[in-house]
């Protein structure tokens, strides 16, 4: 069900109605979605009482990140929390990235989310990836290419194993400042910590 509500997500423009019959598929991950929503338009006159009114009011890429986080917590129940805010904070990171690579940001979040997928869903990439309609370049980026999304999410890895040489070197073949890289992951690390509380 999961494999199936990321290829929903992958799509442009998300399908609504697929991706709310996907999340009315799972209790816990409704109540998530709903959760977030309410939590994220708290200016919103009255609550949002439906999956199908929180997908409407909060836009395409609000969606993908919104029902991407509801699905980590909805995971999180079988899988480490730490586990679940690593696979959040790379999705924000490269999320976050994705203007200074000339990438879509919706793309490089779902690219940080696929990149924890194999752990857990415990499946291997390479099944999870035959199942999912994702670009090539994803794929291939996913698999440790060495393409601009494969460096991205190769930076991320590199960033939270402290290798610093190697970040260095990932930071200047894709043409990034020092300091932007440190500020992005800082705010990633944040907006995970955040997002996994909600």
């Amino acid at each position: 069900m999961y494999l199936s509500l990321l290829a929903a997500l992958n799509r442009v423009p998300a399908d609504l109605r697929e991706i709310e019959k996907l999340v009315l598929g799972d209790a816990s991950l409704c109540y998530r979605v709903l959760r977030l929503a309410n939590s994220a338009l708290q200016g919103h006159a009255g609550a949002i009482t439906s999956v199908r009114e929180a997908l409407l009011m909060v836009g395409d890429d609000a969606v993908r990140r919104m029902v991407t986080v509801a699905m980590a917590g909805a995971l999180a129940a079988q899988r480490s929390p730490a586990l679940i805010a690593m696979a959040l904070s790379r999705a924000r990171f490269c999320e976050l990235l994705a203007p200074a690579l000339g990438e879509r940001p919706a793309q490089l979040y779902l690219l940080g989310i696929l990149s924890l997928l194999d752990v857990l869903l415990e499946t291997s990439m390479s099944r999870i990836l035959q199942t999912l309609p994702v670009s090539p370049e994803m794929k291939s980026a996913l698999q440790g290419d060495h393409s601009a999304l494969g460096n991205a999410l190769e930076l991320v890895r590199c960033l939270e194993c402290c290798d610093w040489r190697q970040c260095e070197d990932l930071q200047h073949s894709l043409g990034l400042a020092e300091g932007a890289i440190a500020s992005i992951y800082l705010d990633s690390l944040r907006w995970a910590a955040a997002m996994a509380r909600a």
